[in-house]
């Protein structure tokens, strides 16, 4: 349950912590993560909400948060999921869409039956997965993944598997 409002958008989970000045490993849904920069203020969901701002953005997905300077201080953010408002999301071009703005979307097969709804994604660090129905996994990659239609806010995917 997101307690979250629905502009926050979930990127991944704290992987772990690294080194002995409090940086964190992130595992996030899009590897390039060119959402997260200095100055972003995420939220940090595990029990509670916490909110940090981002102090510095290091290779590998890598960040080091304002108030988290030691490595006992991270390692009590690890699993925690990684949140950040949409607003915050850069502009795209005009043929590409994120994935978080698919959710809702209808899940239909080539033949046009309908395999659910998506409700999340998820990655295995093979390739991102489409989560249906809250609980069934399809990888979201080509060849599997046809196309998108934002019009009738549908995906079609080359999968044959009831859900």
């Amino acid at each position: 349950m997101n307690p979250l409002p629905p502009d926050w958008v979930c990127l991944g989970k704290v992987g772990r912590a690294h080194g002995i000045e409090g940086a964190l490993i992130c595992r996030l849904f899009h590897p390039d993560g060119e959402v997260l920069r200095p100055g972003i203020e995420l939220a940090l969901v595990q029990r509670e909400v916490r909110y940090l701002s981002i102090e510095q953005i290091l290779p590998g997905a890598r960040v080091r948060l304002r108030s988290i300077d030691t490595r006992t201080q991270a390692e009590q953010l690890v699993n925690s999921e990684i949140w950040v408002r949409r607003t915050d999301f850069p502009d795209l071009a005009q043929d590409e869409i994120y994935l978080a703005d698919l959710v809702g979307f209808s899940a239909l097969n080539l033949e046009g039956k309908i395999l659910g709804v998506v409700s999340g994604f998820s990655d295995n660090r093979a390739q991102t997965l489409v989560e249906l129905n809250g609980s069934f996994l399809v990888p979201f990659v080509k060849p599997i993944l046809c196309s998108v239609d934002e019009k009738t806010r549908t995906i079609f995917l080359d999968y044959s598997d009831e859900v």
